[in-house]
């Protein structure tokens, strides 16, 4: 046990990072997200979903930023009724809009870059 903890920690912050951190605005958008979320892990991303309780976008980008997370995916009731998501790249703070059938591919495309 103690290699591994050991092992952990060598890794150090490098390998913390993830590459999408899926936010969750209201309860109506949870089947969404978790489906989002595991077509961005089939391809290859590493994705984690926001599981905390609070509801507050600020809250939930300052958890992204803490988990060093590439790009954060917002899927609130406007992208919702537009079948959009909003991809907020971390690092710049730019945002744009996606839509849900091409998120995968885009995000793929644009981790791969920012390697």
């Amino acid at each position: 046990m103690e290699r591994i903890i050991g092992l952990l920690h060598s890794h150090g912050e490098k390998g913390s990072r993830i590459d999408v951190a899926v936010t969750i605005m209201d309860e109506d958008s949870s089947p969404d997200v978790m489906d989002f979320a595991g077509r961005l892990r089939n391809a290859g991303l590493r994705t984690e979903v926001y599981l905390g309780s609070s509801r507050k976008l600020a809250k939930q980008l300052k958890w992204a930023a803490e988990r060093r997370a590439s790009f954060a995916l917002i899927y609130g009731q406007q992208e919702r009724g537009g079948g959009l998501v909003t991809v907020r790249d971390m690092d710049s703070g730019e945002q744009n809009h996606v839509s849900i059938d091409e998120l995968a591919s885009h995000l793929k495309e644009r981790c791969a870059a920012s390697r």
